[in-house]
């Protein structure tokens, strides 16, 4: 099993979340544990990894620096910290948008929405346009949980299918059109050289095209 792990790259991932609630951090707990037993991926926890003693600060600042993916676990208490920068989620905030706002089409952040607001996956302000993972009930969290390890390890889930060759009727329109052209070409060829064949004929053979005398 190293044998074979070692042809690829663990991919490590920091879950951001809010310690709303002893359940809520037992949910996050169990994804964690899962991510690490069942998938095979390095996950950077705070229960886990965040020492007494630690700086928090420096914890965040590396953790999400380190990491090829965060998981932003969004319910609605962190949605609160992080529009009002409060709190540890706050810090957390604060060093994470600027690299979202940094482009557009950054993978690395990944918002996991765990409810609505009202139609719509509750987010916080910098993810409102963006892409989420919604696992707003158990149902969710088994169908996407699949989506999300794939996600994790950069393997597409759903892949666009190779592309045809080039449609019979276009290569025909285009065959005759070179056919053509070519027929055109050629026989300009055989004009000019024809003319120039003549040429060379008269001036070898001068008395050839004189008119014959009255």
């Amino acid at each position: 099993m190293k044998d074979i792990e070692m042809q690829y790259k663990i991919p490590t991932v920091f879950i951001s979340y809010s310690w709303s609630s002893s359940d809520h951090k037992e949910w996050v707990l169990r994804l964690a544990s899962r991510l690490v037993e069942q998938s095979g991926i390095e996950v950077i926890l705070d229960v886990w990894h965040l020492k007494p003693g630690h700086d928090r600060f420096y914890f965040m600042e590396e953790s999400v620096k380190n990491a090829d993916k965060v998981l932003v676990i969004c319910d609605k208490k962190y949605v609160e910290k992080a529009n009002t920068r409060g709190g540890g989620v706050g810090t957390e905030t604060q060093i994470i948008t600027p690299e979202i706002y940094r482009d557009t089409k950054q993978e690395k952040f990944i918002p996991i929405a765990l409810e609505y607001d009202k139609e719509d996956y509750l987010l916080p302000n910098y993810f409102k346009s963006r892409f989420a993972i919604g696992m707003t009930n158990l149902k969710d969290i088994e169908e996407t949980y699949s989506e999300l390890e794939m996600l994790i390890w950069g393997v597409q889930s759903i892949k666009p299918p190779k592309r045809g060759g080039v449609p019979s009727f276009v290569i025909n329109e285009t065959s005759t059109y070179v056919t053509v052209e070519q027929k055109e070409g050629q026989e300009v060829l055989e004009e000019i050289q024809g003319e120039s064949l003549n040429s060379s004929i008269k001036s070898a053979f001068p008395y050839i095209h004189k008119s014959n005398p009255k």
